[in-house]
């Protein structure tokens, strides 16, 4: 094994401690992972040793403290955070809501931060919850920016799912809806994440113009008096998310 190789191996440890999966033993992972015992304990010393891995009871092993000292650092630093906070902070206050930055790597998505106003909090994610690739806004608006062929590949991997979702019947109808979320630059989908909720969402991008996140709000169905203000709620979103792909350099 050779520089890339091993980071790789040591980094496919890491990759299996999921939400659904919090604990493993040494055990387990070699069975998973068909690592030798000798290279899979020499791993699992350098991962606690850098505090990435703690050992707890019966020996199961978990994720270490310094992924949370990463995390305080992230929050300084990653712009999307320092930028976007005070504009998800500002729709919160001016809707009943809960707003919410998302940030799109490899083809996962992750939520970084939420603000509510709101005693009903419009989503079950929090900050480090894996979201969905197939359902709601923030997955919409992001896909829909991809580069040409790489949407092309995610609808059809995916195209069975989105068909249930109701974006269309085959894999042309499912592509121009995408396509059209494009043009409009946001998304609105009702339901598809929670009961009685509507997620409105708009891409952030990069300075290559790839999009690297989504900011959304969700909001309660019926707190719509009036096509105002429901017009309303989607130009705001859509203008911060330009605002912040800007501070973040995306037209520079």
């Amino acid at each position: 094994m050779k520089g890339t190789d091993s980071a790789d191996r040591i980094l496919s440890v890491l990759n299996l401690f999921t939400d659904g999966r919090l604990e493993w033993t040494a055990e387990q992972l070699m069975e998973v992972l068909g690592y030798s015992r000798p290279t899979m304990y020499r791993y699992l010393r350098s991962l606690k040793d850098a505090g990435l891995l703690v050992s707890i009871s019966n020996s199961l092993l978990t994720l270490g403290p310094r992924v949370v000292e990463m995390d305080f650092f992230i929050r300084k630093s990653d712009p999307l955070l320092t930028y976007g906070k005070v504009h998800i902070s500002q729709l919160a206050r001016t809707y009943p809501s809960t707003a919410l930055l998302a940030r799109w790597y490899g083809d996962k998505m992750l939520c970084v931060d939420t603000e509510s106003s709101t005693k009903n909090y419009f989503t079950n994610y929090t900050r480090g919850r894996p979201m969905a690739l197939v359902r709601g806004a923030i997955a919409r608006t992001i896909v829909a920016n991809l580069p040409r062929t790489h949407l092309e590949n995610h609808v059809d991997k995916h195209l069975e799912d989105f068909k249930k979702v109701g974006l269309g019947k085959n894999f042309k109808s499912v592509l121009e809806s995408f396509l059209e979320v494009k043009k409009n630059r946001v998304c609105i989908a009702k339901q598809e994440m929670t009961p009685g909720v509507m997620g409105i969402a708009s891409p952030i991008f990069d300075t290559n113009r790839y999009p690297i996140g989504a900011m959304c709000v969700t909001l309660a169905l019926n707190s719509f008096s009036s096509g105002d203000l429901h017009t309303a709620v989607v130009e705001d979103v859509k203008v911060r998310s330009e605002k912040l792909s800007k501070q973040m350099g995306a037209y520079s």
